[in-house]
């Protein structure tokens, strides 16, 4: 199904990633003139995403990365589960429409992830890089942010270092394009 004109032109700056210590509060400063700016749909931004079903980040460095959206809850607690690879030119972006203290853990995943905390305004609350996959048997410790964020960037481990992602660095997001 084609998306139609207002969603495939929906865009969405988003921040890259920061060292775990880093939150701060958001920045009131005006996004960068060259990249675009969040899309206003009435909807709000998951129902955006949720109609486009895939985007795209450019990383700070000029790399895309193909995203697959996790925007329903379901979606979002199966996250990369089960997964055996995660490509370095794939990732997943959890997708809400308020900001919020957001938890995670690696359950049921067999892959090491960089996750990144993003809030409404881009820039990069927190990141939690090189996760490992939690033990067969034991405790499988959650990671939160300590500051709210409104979207959640997983990426294959050491992909965000590898790119730039970095304490307000950002990375444009667009929505089936």
């Amino acid at each position: 199904m084609r998306s139609s004109p207002r969603v495939s032109r929906a865009a969405i700056l988003l921040s890259t990633l920061a060292a775990c210590g880093c939150a701060g509060a958001p920045s009131a400063e005006r996004p960068d003139p060259g990249l675009p700016t969040a899309p206003t749909a009435s909807k709000g931004v998951a129902a955006d995403a949720a109609a486009a079903g895939w985007g795209t980040a450019r990383l700070p460095d000029g790399h895309s990365v193909v995203l697959e959206l996790a925007v329903t809850a379901e979606a979002q607690a199966r996250g990369y589960m089960f997964r055996e690879r995660v490509g370095d030119d794939e990732g997943m972006l959890f997708v809400y429409d308020r900001d919020d203290l957001r938890g995670f853990w690696m359950k049921n995943c067999r892959v090491p992830l960089d996750i990144i905390w993003l809030d409404a305004a881009g820039r990069v609350v927190e990141v939690a890089a090189d996760r490992p996959p939690c033990p067969e048997e034991g405790a499988c410790p959650s990671v939160s942010s300590s500051s709210p964020a409104r979207f959640v960037l997983e990426l294959a481990a050491g992909q965000a270092a590898a790119h730039g992602v970095r304490p307000g660095a950002r990375v444009a997001l667009l929505f089936g394009e």
